[in-house]
């Protein structure tokens, strides 16, 4: 597996020495000067935890919480998503959003969410391309949710990608195919990566294989810190 120097982690998640020292000390991160590019996955989420006043102690916390509640956890920044919430982390986990150090169910739909005693209902039938990438983003976090998850998304491209947004807001990286052998006229074009509007945020389409690939040749490692840093 592909290992990050310190200065590369520094040089690629755009932070100083003193605050990954800090988190190491602080047991976020483990201590060494060699990371994987996991280890970079974890730093980044830390990163943009303490980016909106997540204080370090309470991330920990957060942490160990989570895996006394999920029974198998060993990683929840990894195996779970997570956003802040009132200086608070707060999990997806099963379709739910859960502040683990309280046990409260979040309804994470505005920002900065806003923390509920109450248990959730079930999720409503979505109707809508934005209810439909919605309720995606709720279950794609829980491996048996996955392939409903991809029955979403699969809407959304059904009916906003490709009728009303045949045009990506971004395109990332392209394939063209010239030659007798290509579609009508000798040419074609397909989008590898690229990015689109949905609602008040955006979402990135990549065909590349990435995950498969990230042993085997540093430009996966690379696309992908691209896509999520």
């Amino acid at each position: 597996m592909n290992r990050y120097q310190r200065a590369d982690v520094l040089r690629i998640l755009r932070i100083r020495g003193q605050q990954l020292g800090h988190w190491q000390k602080a047991g976020l991160i483990a201590a060494g000067d060699a990371f994987s590019f996991f280890d970079l996955l974890q730093i980044k989420k830390i990163r943009d935890l303490r980016a909106k006043h997540v204080r370090s102690a309470v991330i920990r916390a957060s942490l160990d919480a989570m895996q006394k509640q999920v029974a198998g956890m060993e990683n929840p920044l990894l195996e779970a998503g997570s956003f802040p919430a009132n200086a608070r982390v707060v999990f997806r986990h099963q379709g739910h959003a859960l502040e683990p150090t309280s046990g409260q169910f979040v309804m994470d739909f505005a920002p900065g969410g806003r923390l509920l005693s109450a248990k959730l209902r079930p999720m409503p039938t979505a109707e809508t391309a934005a209810e439909f990438f919605a309720k995606g983003v709720a279950l794609e976090d829980d491996p048996a949710g996955q392939d409903e998850a991809i029955r979403c998304y699969e809407q959304v491209l059904e009916h906003t990608v490709f009728v009303e947004q045949s045009t990506p807001d971004e395109t990332i990286c392209a394939g063209f195919n010239v030659g007798s052998h290509a579609a009508h006229g000798g040419y074609r074009v397909s989008l590898l990566i690229a990015a689109y509007r949905a609602g008040k945020g955006r979402f990135v389409l990549n065909a590349f294989d990435l995950l498969s690939n990230l042993d085997k040749h540093p430009a996966a490692a690379r696309l992908l810190l691209n896509l999520i840093r």
